[in-house]
This record gives structure tokens, C-alpha cells and sequence, in this order.
């Protein structure tokens, strides 16, 4: 096995609100591995299973893996079989971490499996079916999320971390807290499958992040080892580990409560997301490399620029940034300066993998750029730090991916090395990286090679 470490910091959209009762697909997730869920609730996966279980169908033979999607089964989830067959409580999101996972259900109970020395997973050791996760210091009964007053409506998984986020407005955190304090509680030592509130740090509430009811968190992200929330204001926190200045201060220091990322290029009076007018939408993180998008559609980023992650184009493309920088738009977006600067084709998402981005604009066309190792940039080009159109291999476009105005893509996601797209119609498209079979198109290719423009996932597959 590589050990090419891999985490999917995701933004949790609900895409269920959005799509038809007639749509295939309700979310996508992926890192060596991947997720989706039907519009039944149904979850499924496929790609590298490993040691840990990570597919959550009870395999931990050390050659785990599967290149077409399969069902998990269903744990402590109250279904019949399969997580998400109970129609009474379908599964609404899911989240992918190093190597656990995890799901949450529309009774805003979460799930997790796979991986377990640092309890990130939500139970102490590897689990290869879901356990619940307790409820820690959350104020319900007996799991997290089981106040139907306060649901969690979120979840982000890190490399061996995990955050939620209540109907509260306050983040929850477990796992691993281990030097950097990526659970926000002041804490550098220990490791706990026992949520905690975050503290407030720098946040204007009493006492956690988020305990303000007139200026709650609404959205949370992660990288490897920090921790990232936006609250109704827009403001951007940070906390966790400051390797390559990814908690946006402008410095290196590792944070244990939340610190505001401050404006960079942003164009605000202090800190990211302070304009009223351009408030900060939503956050995602990579490894080291962190990227927020602005309710003006522009993408802002900071951290680790090695890998071409932060959009700056030939002359910076490498370069680290402490604070926020506009990523510029490239030669195929259609604006002026920077990525998202039409307002008739604002970017509407933003997700950051292990080593490339991806961004999404209001016409349903998929930009991408970083290292673009084994195919995942989609445009057959590496190492590139300008976004580029991804290209439109098996979609039924006339050159690009998304550019059938009848059929947009309305969902990206992004892992290590691995590009997921989600189309009006439901269908699935994948590139990149395949050699567990991530692609999920019943093949798999030898490292380092993968699928440079997108296959399609027999759409059959999700009735299996």
C-alpha cells in the first residue's frame, strides 16, 4: 500500500434540497476510497478498503477493496442491512476522513467506521461496520445529535479528527488533539471518541464557538491537522496545527482555540469575510492548503502552495501564503482577473484534495488545477496553478465537462488524486487516481497511473 496520505475536508452541502425525487444521487465524498448517497438515503461505496474497514462492509482482510460500489452494512444504524435502509431515517451526508468515515442521518445522528487509534471514528479501535457516536459534552441523551431540538446538520472528518455542527451553532469535536489542539479546547495532549465543544477563542460568544444564538457557526471544514468554521457574519476561524501558515494569521504558531484568519487580499477592514457585502460562504480544506469561497463567487486561499493548490498562476505557483490571496481565473473562465469575477458565473463551490483543487461555476462547468498527479486535473496537464476546465471524457458535453446546459454538474468533490462529479440527471463522474479501483468503473490501473479525463459510473450499479 502507498502511503500517501490523503484527507477529504468537505463542506457538507445538502444536496437533497436540491435535487429531484427522479435524481439517482443525494452526495458524493471520496479519498482512496468513496461515498454516495441515493436519493433513497441509501449509501454506498467502493475504492480501498485496506486493514480498517474504511468501506464499512465488514472486511478487514488487507485486501479490501472493490472498483464498483457496494452496499456497507449497517451497524448500530437503526436499518435492516444496509446503511440508509431505513426510510424512516434516511442517511443525508457522509465524510471521509485519512482512513475512517463516517455518515449522518436525518435524525441528525452521526456515524463513523474505519480507523480507530485516535478515536476519530467515534469508538475506541478499528471498526468495519458504523458505531454512533456518544454524545461527549453535547446536552442529549445518550449520542450525539439524538436532541431532536439540536441536530447536527454537519460533519467534517480530518486525518484523525472529526467535527460536527449542531443546530446550535456550536462545533463539535473528537479524535486525535495530540501537539496541535485541533479539537479547539485548549487541550495538546490526549485523544478522545467523546465530542467536545469547542472553545470560543477568538469568537465574541460566552463561552464556545458558536454559543452566540444571533451569530451561530454555519459551516466547518478541515485539513490535516487544523480545524476551520465560519459564522452567520462570515468571519473565518482557525484552529490546530499552523504548518505552512494554514490557520490564515499570518504566522506559523499552532493555535488551540479559534483565532479569525485574517484579509489578506480579501477586501475587508481586518480579517477574512468582515464585508457585510462579501461575507465568506464556505471553507475546505487539503493538507496544508486552505480555500474559502466569498459570496461574491471569488475563491480565496492560504497555506501550502508546493502542490500548485493556491491558484496564483506560473510566477507564485509554489508559494506559501499566511494569509488569503484570490485565486486568479486562468485562461478558460470567462471573467477578468480572478476565478469567480463575473457576476452572471459566480463559483458556486470549492474543494480541496491532497494534492489539486476543484471549483465549480453557476453555468455547471468544473475548473481544476495543483499537481494534478495521475489524470486528477482532468485537462492532461500536471502542475499547474491557473484553474483549467476539466475535460469532458464520457459526460455528454461538446468539450467540457459541464458544458451541456441541459445536464450541468451540480456537486464536485475531491481526494487524493481523485475527482468525483455529480450531473443533474445523477450519474457519477470520476478521474484520477485508480489503482484500488477509486474510479469506480470496474477497472483498476497500477500506481501511478489513473484516468486523465472523467469515466462515468455505470448508473446500474447503484441498484446492486
Amino acid at each position: 500500500m502507498h502511503n500517501n496520505i490523503f484527507i477529504k475536508s468537505i463542506l457538507i452541502i445538502f444536496l437533497l434540497s436540491r435535487i429531484s425525487p427522479s435524481q439517482d444521487l443525494a452526495d458524493i465524498t471520496t479519498g482512496t476510497f468513496s461515498f454516495a448517497v441515493d436519493g433513497n438515503g441509501l449509501v454506498y461505496a467502493w475504492g480501498n478498503g485496506y486493514l480498517y474497514g474504511h468501506l464499512a462492509d465488514g472486511c478487514s482482510s488487507g485486501d479490501c477493496q472493490t472498483s464498483i460500489p457496494i452496499r456497507p452494512l449497517k451497524g448500530e444504524y437503526s436499518g435492516t442491512t444496509y446503511l440508509g435502509d431505513n426510510s424512516s431515517n434516511k442517511i443525508i451526508a457522509v465524510a471521509i476522513g485519512y482512513q475512517h468515515a463516517g455518515a449522518l442521518a436525518a435524525d441528525g445522528t452521526v456515524y463513523g467506521w474505519g480507523y480507530g487509534s485516535y478515536d476519530a471514528n467515534g469508538a475506541s479501535g478499528h471498526r468495519t461496520t458504523p458505531v454512533k457516536v456518544l454524545k461527549g459534552e453535547y446536552s442529549g441523551t445518550t449520542y450525539l445529535g439524538d436532541d431532536s431540538n439540536n441536530k447536527m446538520t454537519q460533519i467534517v472528518f480530518g486525518l484523525n479528527h472529526s467535527l460536527a455542527l449542531g443546530e446550535d451553532g456550536l462545533v463539535y469535536a473528537w479524535g486525535r488533539n495530540e501537539s496541535y489542539g485541533q479539537l479547539g479546547n485548549t487541550s495538546v495532549s490526549n485523544k478522545t471518541h467523546n465530542p467536545v465543544k469547542v472553545l470560543k477563542g477568538a469568537y465574541s460568544g460566552t463561552t464556545y464557538l458558536g454559543d452566540d444564538s444571533n451569530n451561530k457557526i454555519i459551516a466547518i471544514g478541515v485539513t490535516y491537522y487544523s480545524s476551520y468554521a465560519i459564522d452567520n457574519n462570515g468571519l473565518v476561524y482557525s484552529w490546530g496545527k499552523n504548518e505552512n501558515g494554514a490557520l490564515g494569521d499570518n504566522s506559523t504558531t499552532n493555535r488551540t482555540t479559534p483565532v479569525k484568519v485574517l484579509k489578506g487580499a480579501y477586501s475587508g477592514t481586518t480579517y477574512l469575510g468582515d464585508n457585510s457585502s462579501n461575507k465568506m460562504t464556505s471553507i475546505s480544506g487539503g493538507s496544508y492548503a486552505v480555500a474559502a469561497l466569498g459570496a461574491d463567487g471569488l475563491v480565496y486561499a492560504w497555506g501550502e502552495g508546493s502542490k500548485y493548490q493556491l491558484g496564483q498562476g506560473d510566477a507564485a505557483g509554489v508559494t506559501d501564503y499566511h494569509t488569503p490571496v484570490k485565486v486568479v481565473k486562468g485562461s478558460h473562465y470567462s471573467g477578468t482577473t480572478y476565478l469567480g469575477d463575473n457576476s452572471a458565473n459566480k463559483i458556486i463551490k470549492v474543494d480541496v484534495g491532497s494534492s489539486n483543487v476543484a471549483a465549480l461555476d453557476a453555468s455547471g462547468v468544473v475548473y481544476t488545477w495543483g499537481e494534478g498527479s495521475t489524470g486528477s486535473n482532468g485537462s492532461n496537464v500536471m502542475n499547474d496553478s491557473k484553474p483549467l476546465k476539466v475535460n469532458k471524457g464520457l459526460y455528454s458535453g461538446t468539450d467540457y465537462l459541464g458544458d451541456n446546459s441541459s445536464n450541468k454538474i451540480i456537486d464536485i468533490t475531491v481526494g487524493q488524486e481523485l475527482v468525483l462529479a455529480l450531473d443533474e440527471g445523477g450519474t457519477v463522474y470520476s478521474w484520477g487516481r485508480n489503482d484500488y479501483g477509486q474510479v469506480g468503473n470496474n477497472t483498476t490501473q497500477p500506481w501511478p497511473n489513473g484516468f486523465s479525463s472523467p469515466a462515468q459510473i455505470p448508473g446500474n450499479q447503484w441498484l446492486e
